[in-house]
């Protein structure tokens, strides 16, 4: 949040163009480091054209929500399938947008991580009962 505008720049604008330019195509959401940000690099963000930003505020998203602080809910190894079990219920059961985040899936035990068993059992489960998943490009449109 106390980001000078060169930094700002390079972090926003050059990061992007080197992504888009070398292997991933249309790069138009952005994810705030550590999830900080303020209106001025929200409206940096929007004017370097992003369409979304999405912040580690805990919480889901409505047609309301603004844009460019969307929330989360983050699964880390501590997270049981019950719980986001109760997430993706809950989202369902009030029609708003659940963001799932996971940092990395593997075995390390890091506080940051997810098992591949958990996250087949999410997958499971959100195919169970028939929720769209969606990446955010997408997602955002539907609401």
């Amino acid at each position: 949040s106390q980001i000078d505008s060169v930094s700002l720049s390079r972090e926003v604008i050059d990061s992007r163009s080197i992504l888009q330019n070398t292997w991933l195509g249309i790069i138009d959401t952005l994810i705030y480091p550590y999830g900080v940000h303020t209106p001025t690099i929200d409206e940096f963000v929007k004017n370097a054209g992003y369409t979304q930003a999405r912040t580690v505020d805990n919480g889901y998203n409505t047609s309301s929500t603004d844009r460019y602080s969307l929330m989360t809910q983050s699964v880390n190894v501590d997270t049981p399938l019950s719980q986001v079990q109760a997430w993706i219920d809950y989202a369902q059961s009030n029609n708003v947008w659940l963001v799932l985040v996971f940092h990395q899936i593997d075995t390390s035990g890091s506080i940051y991580s997810s098992t591949p068993d958990t996250l087949q059992g999410i997958v499971n489960y959100i195919q169970k009962t028939g929720i769209e998943a969606l990446p955010m490009r997408e997602a955002l449109g539907k609401l």
